[in-house]
């Protein structure tokens, strides 16, 4: 009964925002193809904001156990990670530590998505890299202010490019 529930939720509030964003003017471009991971048990919900960030240029990557989004964040690190606390192979806190602590996500940014997100304050001592947090249900317009409002802004910097300071100046001439 909680998941026709939880279906049933959704789909009227996909429909709500879709209606509201037909009358509002043209749509904004929000991103320049940053990437977001999406961690989450529900495949409704992973489906959901997939289309709702794509559709806003986001490059949106799912993934329905925290094992799979580990293995996805490290084979392509992610400007930021919409992470559900609950999952069905291990919590949230555990998904968190396990990325700091590899070298490779160690600096991604992460946002708790759960029904007990008001629950869950970010604890900036223990994990640096939780960041906020978004409660369940959300509306797309609510998924999109917090994606914009946590993405890194300019996308992440990658430790492989030198800095603009190493490079050498052109020779300049008098005239």
């Amino acid at each position: 009964i909680d998941l026709e529930w939880q279906i049933l939720l959704m789909e009227a509030v996909r429909k709500i925002d879709e209606a509201s964003q037909r009358e509002t003017a043209a749509p904004q471009k929000i991103s320049d193809g940053q990437k977001v991971l999406v961690i989450d048990d529900s495949l409704m919900l992973l489906s959901f904001v997939k289309e709702i960030l794509a559709e806003a240029n986001y490059h949106v990557v799912t993934a329905a156990t925290a094992e799979e989004g580990l293995s996805a964040a490290k084979r392509d690190v992610p400007d930021l990670v919409l992470l559900d606390y609950v999952l069905p192979d291990m919590k949230g806190d555990e998904v968190s530590r396990r990325l700091a602590e590899d070298s490779v996500t160690a600096n991604v940014r992460i946002v708790y998505m759960s029904g007990f997100g008001a629950d869950l304050k970010p604890d900036q001592d223990k994990d640096a890299n939780i960041i906020g947090s978004l409660n369940k249900p959300f509306t797309s317009e609510l998924l999109l202010k917090t994606v914009e409002k946590y993405m890194p802004k300019g996308g992440r910097k990658t430790k492989s490019k030198a800095p603009v300071a190493a490079e050498p100046a052109a020779p300049q001439t008098e005239r």
